[in-house]
């Protein structure tokens, strides 16, 4: 959907709300991207090695977004 708003491929440019939603994404995958580079550095100056910080940081680096990707869902699922 990000890619979509940003790069929207229909011949009419789109209109200023869709614009605004493509730039708040934007700016939270850019916020979300730097909060989990901040954290795996800082577990890297602590001394945890890159093989053993790998598993989490990947894990967390999911949840994150995956978070976004609901957030920004157009048609989120049904609540269980």
């Amino acid at each position: 959907m990000l890619l979509h708003l940003l790069h929207h491929p229909g011949p009419q440019p789109l209109p200023p709300r869709s614009r605004r939603t493509a730039r708040l994404a934007a700016a939270q995958v850019v916020a979300t991207h730097r909060v989990l580079a901040r954290h795996n550095w800082r577990r890297l100056v602590d001394g945890v090695a890159a093989d053993q910080a790998y598993p989490d940081a990947l894990a967390e680096a999911d949840r994150a977004f995956r978070l976004l990707r609901a957030a920004f869902d157009p048609d989120p699922p049904a609540a269980c």
